[in-house]
């Protein structure tokens, strides 16, 4: 056995958990287990926060070797003082599972690449007091996505600890206000974000790795995935970034805001760790629910009997047992796709549209989003024809070529006021397809302030002002975000907007009109040639559970050129009212109880690439308020 540096710092005794992995603090000692598949026994070095060469060298014992795995317990570790790392032969390498990382404190620093990543040690000491995740079902889910650092590092964020846990936590009002039900976090484990390139000497040996001078801003790339990002850090009141983040969860779960986790798992990573990440992050850090990317499928979490209540997203769940997936959401780019190339108006998509708007699978969920951060912002979308990514540094060849989006008229930044006002109606048209679609809202961060990447589909490099929102009030970012706050408060008013089951689009309980029903120009007669780009979708909100509502009915012209619509007859007594037209001038929308009747009750003549939502009242309402 070679040499202890520090004798307070001992091997204990005790019964060995080598199932464990990772360092496990117990009530006088911490327990350890490693991974070492050669012949050479591993060793545990333990370090102080400052200095550079171990305190302690300890061997793990050959006879505590199971497997491929060591496990020893040792005495005289400060969990609030020391850190350790493991060395097989010359390799020194921070542990995989990690609850704690030191080294990175600092984002973007290329620095901490010439010091030993150090894993620090996780303890009880948090209060929780009685949290729980939320549970919600996913027909009240208003789903936010942000990055955590981007989310308030820009200076007009105005809040403590910028692009940090703590940061993130000062503007839970504003996403309260929004009306957010759930936010999704970008990856929040510790990953590298310096990207580098390795360094070679004579003769071609590997001698290092240099910086390139490029960030992995968004995360997505190898991490230590059970550890929180050091630089998500921002040390106030004392608590560690583990503390932090769940500072961060608790606090969203006090104001009724589910927490979702984006965690990355690469290629590599046997199915196994997957699933102990998965249940680590709800044990540990009280996740609501997790997407886990980097894998199109992964059904065994479908079939994880302590994920049965955490709403799990991936983009397909392949072969999931049907009979347990109402936890379970797809998540993917189709109804982006889809409904992008309707609202610019391309040729023979009526059949996709309605078949987005319609699909409410009956055991699991579906997200749709119309902008993501892979890809152009809201108003990008319809501000670029495009790509412009040459600040990315690799002449414009990285990022998706296929953005399915339309200038309107005039790629980039325009001074034209006709271009202006048709790239907010056509913002409009596209948030109006995302919340009065079936399954999940999913909004992405900024877009509800007019943020842009200056036509960039791909800031996965860039850690500054394409990228950081701007928190700076402006006229338009105002306008957008009033509109988007009606749209939640509609849709939560409404619920068979949201429907927990699919829509059948018949009149199965006799209440006069099916759920839900297609029309075209004329009422019950939908149109679907090719050249055709309007269409009718009548709702009947007495199917809406559990409350009861009235006929809504949404008109939806993506042409270039008016058409008239006849509007479906309704009961003696009806009449229909104007909620919504994303082409007037302000005001464009209007709260149920302010609403008015339509003067031509037989007809309506729906502008150019418009959106009109109608509801059916009681003619005698205002009547009976007069008096």
């Amino acid at each position: 056995m070679k040499e202890i540096k520090n004798h307070k710092i001992q091997i204990g005794t005790g019964k060995l958990h080598p199932e464990i992995m990772g360092a496990w603090v117990r009530h006088d000692s911490i327990h350890f287990s490693v991974e070492a598949a050669g012949e050479e026994a591993p060793e545990l070095l333990v370090y102080t926060r400052q200095s550079r060469e171990p305190a302690a060298v300890i061997p793990f014992p050959a006879e505590n070797r199971f497997g491929d795995v060591y496990a020893m317990i040792v005495t005289g570790i400060d969990p609030g003082r020391h850190y350790y790392a493991f060395r097989i032969g010359r390799r020194i390498f921070c542990d995989p599972y990690a609850r704690i990382v030191a080294g990175r404190e600092r984002y973007g620093d290329p620095a901490h690449l010439e010091h030993i990543l150090r894993g620090g040690f996780l303890t009880d000491r948090f209060d929780w007091e009685n949290d729980r995740p939320l549970g919600r079902p996913f027909s009240e889910m208003v789903l936010y996505h942000l990055h955590v650092r981007g989310f308030t590092a820009h200076p007009s964020s105005k809040v403590k600890g910028k692009g940090t846990f703590y940061g993130a936590a000062q503007k839970i009002p504003y996403l309260k206000e929004l009306g957010i039900t759930a936010v999704e976090l970008m990856p929040v484990t510790e990953f590298e974000e310096v990207e580098t390139v390795p360094m070679r000497g004579p003769g071609g040996t590997l001698c290092g790795e240099k910086p390139t001078g490029r960030l992995n801003y968004w995360g997505y790339g190898p991490s230590l995935l059970f550890a929180p990002k050091g630089s998500y850090h921002s040390g106030t009141e004392g608590r560690s970034q583990s503390d932090e983040l769940k500072y961060l969860v608790k606090a969203f779960h006090e104001n009724q805001i589910e927490v979702i986790f984006d965690l990355y798992f690469p290629p590599e990573i046997p199915d196994s760790q997957v699933l102990e990440v998965l249940k680590f992050w709800v044990l540990e850090y009280h996740a609501d629910g997790i997407h886990i990317t980097g894998r199109s499928a992964f059904p065994a979490a479908a079939q994880e009997p302590l994920l049965a209540e955490t709403k799990l997203f991936i983009s397909d769940w392949g072969d999931a047992p049907r009979g347990r997936r109402k936890h379970l959401a797809q998540y993917h780019d189709g109804f982006l796709a889809d409904m992008r190339c309707f609202l610019k108006g391309d040729e023979d998509r009526l059949n996709d549209m309605v078949f987005r708007t319609r699909l409410n699978q009956a055991d699991m969920a579906v997200v749709n989003y119309i902008a993501h951060s892979n890809g152009f912002t809201l108003w990008d979308m319809v501000s670029y024809d495009r790509k412009h990514n040459e600040d990315n540094g690799e002449n414009n060849r990285d990022g998706t070529d296929y953005n399915f989006s339309w200038n309107c008229g005039e790629e980039g930044p325009s001074r034209r006021k006709q271009i202006i006002k048709l790239r907010r109606d056509q913002l409009r048209n596209g948030m109006a397809m995302v919340f009065l679609s079936q399954g999940v809202p999913l909004l992405e961060a900024g877009d509800e302030m007019g943020h842009t990447k200056q036509g960039n589909n791909n800031t996965f490099c860039q850690d500054n002002a394409l990228s950081w929102l701007n928190w700076k009030p402006t006229k338009t970012g105002t306008e957008i975000r009033q509109y988007i706050q009606y749209l939640i408060r509609f849709r939560k008013r409404h619920p068979i907007f949201r429907s927990e089951q699919p829509l059948r689009g018949m009149d199965y309980r006799n209440l006069g009109y099916p759920d839900i029903s297609i029309h075209g120009i004329n009422p019950w007669k939908p149109e679907y040639e090719n050249y055709r780009r309007q269409i009718g979708i009548l709702y009947n909100g007495a199917y809406g559970e559990p409350a009861e509502d009235c006929l809504f009915y949404v008109l939806y012209n993506m042409h270039w050129t008016d058409h008239d619509f006849a509007l479906p007859h309704l009961a003696e007594g009806e009449e229909w009212r104007l909620l919504l037209h994303t082409t007037k001038e302000a005001p464009n929308y209007y709260e149920e109880e302010e609403a008015l009747p339509l003067e031509n009750q037989d007809y309506m003549t729906v502008p150019a690439r418009t959106i009109i939502l109608l509801m059916a009242q009681n003619s005698k309402v205002e009547e009976e308020t007069d008096v």
